[in-house]
């Protein structure tokens, strides 16, 4: 791959074709905003650099005509004074004015308050469980690696992307290119080739999907909570149940920092916040299912034991969670990821033959002796008298130093926030840059639960 080339730092494929005039980062052509001959990566690094702007175009509107004023001084016997003076004012009050007009449109447009969003809930008349899942038999695919050739023309770069993530970038060799050993995971694989000109401009030359693997219930049954300890990777998970008063925040943190994770959506939640939803889909995040109404499946919360409560059958778990996920084909035109967590975290073998009998493979989270060791981070607590609550320092502080803690730090951790909290300050969701800023300091990597799932390199 060539070292000179520089990628967008909104679509990390696409070679950038310039920089921010306020902030430096390499932008590519589709995310340019156009100013008075510069360009910036978004409208609010313009608002930003607009009082800068506006003093460089007084100063230079100042200089010409200072310029103009002496020039005129200079051939002031050639010509009537007055014409000159008259002429001069007036190319000078229509610049003016030309430019104001113009800056005043731009303030006024980017100043704008941004459109409160409003969450109408879904009609979930006719919504009802799907067709039960048949788990396979036998075995399953796991991994497998394709080869990938073609024709490119020899002033285009070749690139190869895997579930919107760049494999790998290439240059063709008399016309054409090959990508050997592409690695393909268990379930679905979207890959796409891509050609780029030196412009920035991008073509997509072939979108292949791929399935591999109809889950077996063997493997379906079992419980996941950390992922393999020998990769410094990381998977953040956030439950959605009733509210959402921490989703636009956590989404926006995730943007900014370009961290994908696994959100666990009720139904009532996808009935209630279908913006959100959508919007969590939209930013690239998996969405696994959460059941429909956050029911308590065991008796933990009255006697502290697993025992599957009553009411809870095989039918009612199929019914929970396939009517979530059809709710959440309909809200976004996606499928779920068939993964799934139970309210609280209650389960027993019982209720995980259930679930996966119904094509679902439980994800819990990494748990250990004591606070320090659990990532259950207890965001939701909202009581600071009880034992249970930690702030958002203790919370954040708990994370970064499990990871420099023995050999293994927290590698393959599950960790556990929410999207709502009935807090009123001190809210732990806040100190998520800050925590993966760290994580990604002592050279962790945040990803979905689906990346540690798969047999990933």
């Amino acid at each position: 791959m060539p070292k000179d080339v520089d990628y967008c730092v909104n679509h990390h494929d696409v070679a950038a074709t310039g920089s921010c005039a306020h902030c430096g980062r390499k932008i590519c052509y589709n995310c340019q905003v156009h100013f008075f001959g510069k360009i910036y990566c978004s409208r609010f690094h313009l608002l930003q650099s607009l009082p800068k702007n506006l003093w460089t175009g007084m100063t230079w509107l100042g200089r010409r005509i200072r310029q103009g004023a002496i020039w005129l001084y200079r051939n002031r016997g050639k010509v009537p004074k007055r014409s000159w003076v008259e002429l001069v004012l007036a190319l000078g009050l229509v610049f003016f004015m030309i430019q104001v007009l113009r800056l005043k449109q731009q303030v006024g447009r980017l100043a704008r308050p941004p459109e409160k969003i409003v969450e109408t809930p879904v009609d979930t008349t006719g919504i009802s469980a799907a067709k039960p899942f048949v788990p396979g038999k036998g075995g399953m695919v796991s991994t497998n690696r394709i080869d990938i050739s073609g024709l490119a023309e020899e002033n285009r770069m070749v690139s190869l992307s895997v579930d919107g993530r760049l494999a790998r970038v290439l240059l063709p060799e008399s016309g054409r290119f090959e990508f050997k050993g592409v690695l393909l995971h268990r379930g679905q694989n979207k890959v796409e080739v891509r050609a780029i000109t030196p412009e920035g401009d991008v073509s997509i030359l072939q979108t292949l999907l791929f399935n591999y693997g109809i889950p077996m219930l063997s493997y379906l049954l079992k419980d996941f909570s950390r992922g393999p300890l020998d990769r410094k990777e990381v998977a953040f998970t956030f439950d959605g149940g009733s509210i959402n008063n921490a989703a636009e925040d956590i989404l926006n943190s995730l943007r900014e920092k370009g961290v994908k994770c696994t959100f666990f959506l009720t139904g009532e939640f996808i009935q209630r916040y279908p913006v959100t939803v959508r919007r969590i889909v939209a930013d690239g995040h998996d969405a696994g299912n959460h059941t429909w109404g956050h029911p308590h499946l065991t008796s933990f919360a009255d006697n502290r034991t697993q025992t599957t409560s009553a009411g809870i059958t095989a039918d009612r778990i199929r019914m929970e969670l396939t009517k979530t996920a059809a709710l959440f084909r309909r809200v976004t035109g996606k499928d779920m990821v068939s993964l799934w967590r139970a309210p609280y975290g209650e389960v027993n073998p019982e209720i995980l033959r259930w679930a996966a009998e119904a094509g679902f493979k439980h994800v819990g989270w990494t748990t250990g002796r004591g606070w320090e060791d659990n990532m259950d981070t207890m965001d939701w607590v909202a009581d600071k008298a009880s034992k249970t609550y930690h702030s958002a320092d203790d919370i954040a502080a708990k994370i970064l130093g499990s990871a420099v803690k023995g050999p293994q730090g927290i590698n393959g951790a599950v960790i556990l926030m929410h999207l709502g909290s009935e807090r009123r300050d001190d809210f732990p969701h806040r100190k998520l840059p800050e925590i993966l800023d760290g994580l990604k300091n002592n050279g962790y990597r945040a990803v979905k639960i689906a990346d540690m799932l798969s047999e990933r390199p």
